[in-house]
């Protein structure tokens, strides 16, 4: 295969993590924040400055949702190896040392894929957080203990989900 369309092919995981990672999670964050507004003035540019902001916000979240979570439960003095049950539990770092320097593009891109997952957990456990102390009361019902009930359940699946797929990862990875 010619050296561009490995560096074409190896591009994609990178773009479909941006879109799982951070263009979900804040298009979510701002659907909930400024739905009241959004909703009336939809058009191309509206769109448009929605998807670029989306995606900085999902940027901001995954920053913050990983440093955050990588330091609570990842990083092997917590009882987050309970879980894992004496199988490995890969930093974040050692996981894209090992993707990047010893596997093949598809299984590459199968850890890109498990990765992108594991950061829109992380960002959809801040914004339900962020969600459950300032509910969007006029985009939900109006009864506020509901809402706060939703989120913070909310909130611990996202974080059983993102634990869940921080286990696939270094489950897979043991075969490298």
């Amino acid at each position: 295969m010619e050296d561009s369309v490995k560096d074409s092919l190896s591009s994609i995981p990178d773009l479909f993590y941006d879109l799982i990672g951070r263009l979900i999670p804040g298009s979510l964050f701002l659907a909930l924040v400024f739905w009241p507004w959004l909703s009336k003035e939809l058009n191309i540019q509206t769109i448009s400055l929605a998807i670029i902001i989306s995606y900085f916000l999902g940027l901001f979240f995954s920053v913050i949702g990983n440093n955050l979570w990588g330091s609570l439960l990842f990083n092997h003095k917590t009882r987050i190896k309970k879980f894992m049950r004496g199988n490995p539990c890969h930093k974040d770092q050692e996981i894209w040392d090992i993707s990047r320097g010893t596997i093949n593009i598809l299984d590459r891109r199968l850890i890109t894929k498990m990765m992108a997952e594991k950061t829109m957990f992380s960002s959809l456990t801040l914004i339900c957080l962020i969600a459950a102390v300032f509910p969007p009361t006029e985009f939900f019902i109006q009864n506020t203990f509901l809402v706060r009930l939703f989120f913070l359940v909310s909130f611990f699946l996202m974080v059983f989900c993102m634990i869940t797929v921080h286990k696939w990862i270094s489950l897979y990875l043991r075969k490298f």
